[in-house]
């Protein structure tokens, strides 16, 4: 027993060794993400998918346009509109409606870069946060604090079972902020790739029945914006937030499981403010904003409730069925079905069984 006691605390001990390693390196490759999103920009900037698109969307502009101005003149002469005036205010209203939309496919790269970049300054001039990857750095970070500071202030007696359950929750939290991250790089990546295609779609301003197809590609680069600011926003404010929870101070007062599981729950409370908040607050431009309330959050406790829920039956089914006989061994007594009594179809009770039915002596039969 006791060798099986050592051997289990040489094991723990060398995972968190093992734990506190790999965090080091991930905090020193978390600019991968950086370089991954940089080369993707630098791709779609760099080929002529951007020109191609562009020389399509002219094509199908102009396309539209003409239907557009044939169209008009065709109602104009149904309404018998022939004069002059008629005539000249219909062509500078065409003229007007097609040059604007047509200033949005000539400078549809510049703007929609535009767009993009401003929200962007502004979310990092606000969080003080330069890219997306700081937020799975400050996981990291949280993760280790936790770590560290429960291996510092812990006695060496109680050093195993406190480093366990702290391991446990600073994976928890690597996890969270992992899918916070996640959902901030696909946003970004979303949002080049959007930006880059969506010049296609301004082709389609050429017409007014089709006009609301720019106006939305248009609303999309709007949206993807907010997206990106609303998440630089929500990682300033969890570098205030972790940076002042994790604390020697905060464990010593409040001790180290309260403090640790603190961290979990506001890691898991973050990564679904950073999934679900940029779309509901990006839903302004549009006017519908999204309802998706169980987010990361849900599914992560929903993970970690599924493992506990595991755990009991796996303790219920060691710990076997009550043995429900009696001491002589005469069967059960409980789960014992109850034998219902016969059903009496004649309607007769039980106390005139066996007697006249007619009620008659033999005296009176007579």
């Amino acid at each position: 027993m006791q060798k099986k006691i050592i051997y289990l605390s040489v094991l723990i001990l060398f995972m968190l060794f093992l734990s506190i390693c790999c965090f080091n390196v991930l905090t020193v490759e978390a600019g991968i993400l950086d370089d991954v999103v940089g080369k993707l920009k630098e791709t779609l900037e760099g080929t002529n998918l951007s020109t191609t698109l562009t020389n399509m969307a002219k094509k199908l502009f102009f396309s539209l346009a003409l239907i557009q101005i044939a169209w008009s003149f065709i109602q104009l002469a149904a309404e018998g509109k022939t004069d002059m005036q008629s005539v000249v205010s219909t062509l500078v209203r065409q003229m007007i409606f097609i040059g604007f939309f047509y200033y949005f496919l000539q400078n549809g790269v510049s703007i929609f870069s535009s767009i993009i970049e401003s929200f962007t300054e502004k979310g990092q001039e606000l969080s003080g946060i330069a890219s997306v990857a700081e937020i799975f750095t400050l996981g990291i970070n949280t993760a280790i604090n936790v770590i560290e500071i429960a291996w510092e202030i812990t006695p060496w007696k109680q050093i195993i079972p406190v480093m366990a359950i702290v391991g446990f929750t600073a994976i928890g939290i690597l996890l969270a902020f992992t899918t916070a991250t996640l959902c901030s790089v696909i946003t970004l990546c979303k949002t080049y790739i959007a930006c880059t295609v969506g010049v296609y779609f301004l082709g389609f301003g050429g017409n007014s029945y089709t006009k609301d197809i720019a106006i939305n590609a248009l609303k999309v680069c709007y949206m993807s914006g907010v997206e990106l600011f609303v998440i630089f926003l929500l990682a300033g404010i969890g570098k205030n937030l972790f940076s002042n929870i994790v604390t020697v101070a905060n464990m010593e007062a409040d001790g180290v499981y309260s403090i640790a599981f603190q961290a979990l729950v506001a890691s898991i409370v973050y990564g679904g403010c950073i999934k679900t908040i940029p779309s509901f607050i990006s839903g302004i431009v549009t006017g519908a904003s999204g309802s998706a309330g169980a987010g990361v959050g849900v599914e992560i406790a929903g993970a970690v409730a599924a493992a506990g829920a595991a755990v009991g039956s796996a303790i219920a089914q060691g710990m076997g069925k009550p043995d429900t006989k009696l001491p002589d061994g005469r069967g059960p007594t409980l789960d014992e079905p109850d034998i219902p009594a016969p059903e009496n179809k004649s309607g007769d009770t039980g106390g005139d069984r066996g007697q006249n039915p007619n009620n008659v002596t033999p005296g009176d039969a007579g």
